[in-house]
């Protein structure tokens, strides 16, 4: 089934190579900066879906996405058009390395790629959405400097490996919180993080534990994602 219905939207995924996942609902769902994003640009938006939740919880910000991959950037469009809460949402077909930087940006997020040296699938749509060789984290961070308004929030979701490699070693930024996600109570799985240009006074550090031994959603799951989940999870086996 291509469509995935949220509860206040719906988002076609047919032709795209990275579908709707967890990694995604959990990252639009924890992210909130302050003060309110007027311009937000959505990096790498595939289907569109955190373009979208973006609209749902800045619903007076102009969005802009951008998405190297034609097939990708035809289904975020056609999903913007179709969902009236994408009504200030827009997409290009365009390298985020070359986009021009005459505007700012009070928000920037990207589920972008994260896979460095590994196996390829072959498959060249695929690859390009999960490998950095179109992308390189350095290159992303330099750019994303660049078009950010000084203050602006710049969020990103990687491995925990990779985002530890790269708040190590990144000038410009510091890291103002962070969501640690783990698939299971051992088995630790993402990072949430927002970076802005000047040093927090506190940062934030949490936790979030998507299944229970049993196999079921946890409460802190249902509770972080209940504004977007189409269905009702499950708190418990009946």
């Amino acid at each position: 089934m291509s469509l995935f219905r949220f509860k206040h939207f719906s988002v076609e995924q047919e032709g795209c190579a990275m579908k709707v996942g967890t990694d995604s609902m959990i990252f639009g769902a924890w992210l909130e900066v302050d003060p309110l994003p007027k311009t937000i640009l959505d990096v790498g938006t595939g289907t569109g879906v955190l373009s979208l939740m973006m609209a749902q919880k800045y619903p007076h910000a102009e969005i802009n996405a951008v998405e190297i991959d034609t097939t990708a950037c035809q289904v975020a469009q056609a999903n913007f058009r179709t969902n009236q809460i994408g009504e200030n949402c827009s997409v290009w077909e365009q390298d985020f390395l070359v986009l021009p930087e005459d505007k700012k940006y009070d928000m920037i997020l990207s589920n972008p790629p994260f896979f460095e040296n590994a196996l390829k699938s072959g498959i060249e749509q695929k690859d390009k959405a999960r490998h950095t060789d179109s992308l390189p984290l350095s290159s992303f961070f330099e750019k994303s400097f660049r078009l950010l308004a000084d203050g602006g929030a710049l969020a990103l979701i990687l491995p925990v490996d990779t985002m530890d490699k790269y708040k190590e070693t990144i000038t410009g930024f510091y890291v103002h919180s962070e969501l640690t996600v783990y698939a299971t109570e051992v088995l630790v799985k993402r990072m949430c993080v927002v970076f802005r240009k000047y040093p927090p006074s506190k940062m934030k550090k949490q936790s979030l534990v998507v299944r229970e031994k049993n196999g079921m959603y946890s409460d802190a799951y249902i509770e972080l994602t209940k504004e977007f989940h189409g269905t009702k999870l499950k708190k418990s086996i009946s």
